[in-house]
């Protein structure tokens, strides 16, 4: 029954698996490893995380449809700041991760978003993200944007 599926060859009782799956769904923010551990009176917090990191990975859809519309793109380092270093000295040797996100436009919010970790901010890098999410106008806000977008084909 549970072959090749999320659920082959676990050894939790399968009403632990659908009531995780209700709490993950119906909790707005979502539901956390630490809580679902607690929740359940699991022993060990991998376990919780595995759970949930297996529901999380079977939700998500490898035939998703490229952003539409009018769509915000920016990058960022996440990593936070380096203690003891300012300015452009944080750069130098930085462990941070460089992300690019981009997010559709609608009216008064915003609408699906995409991720990725780049390795740099070069606009081949850039282009070929564009070119596998976004098949949309852009606003851009890099220090090139003319550039950048008119190689991308749309300018605004």
């Amino acid at each position: 029954m549970t072959a090749q599926t999320i659920l082959h060859n676990t050894k939790m009782p399968l009403t632990v698996w659908f009531w995780a799956a209700y709490l993950m769904t119906t909790d707005k923010r979502g539901i956390s490893a630490l809580l679902l551990q607690r929740q359940f009176a699991l022993r060990r917090y991998e376990t919780a995380w595995m759970m949930l990191h297996k529901f999380r990975r079977a939700m998500v859809n490898l035939e998703r449809e490229p952003l539409r519309g009018q769509v915000e793109v920016d990058e960022t380092w996440i990593g936070g700041n380096q203690a003891g270093l300012r300015g452009s000295r944080q750069l130098k040797g930085r462990k941070a991760a460089l992300v690019l996100v981009a997010v559709e436009k609608r009216a008064r919010a915003t609408g699906r978003a995409r991720m990725a970790l780049i390795p740099d901010f070069k606009s081949t890098t850039l282009l070929s993200f564009l070119e596998t999410k976004c098949g949309a106008r852009l606003h851009c806000t890099y220090r090139r944007p003319q550039e950048l977008c008119w190689a991308a084909g749309s300018w605004i």
